[in-house]
């Protein structure tokens, strides 16, 4: 399987409010593009019956998040 060129963008705003009181907030995935990182193919034979299964795995959506940081 052949993905398409893809931008994937992430964001991050850190603000040092003082040298103890740091706020950072963040996005990832800001176009929430769902990209295939990986995919497999299983094939198998079972009691003489083909098994074939796929496993994949995708980007994680759109996130975002603030964290505050104090130093004491």
């Amino acid at each position: 399987m052949k993905v398409d060129a893809h931008v994937m963008a992430d964001a991050r705003l850190i603000w040092s409010v003082n040298d103890k009181f740091i706020v950072t907030a963040y996005v990832k995935n800001i176009g929430n593009k769902a990209v295939l990182n990986r995919a497999v193919v299983h094939s198998q034979i079972i009691d003489g019956i083909p098994a074939n299964s796929v496993q994949a795995s995708w980007n994680d959506p759109r996130t975002w998040g603030i964290s505050i940081k104090y130093s004491f």
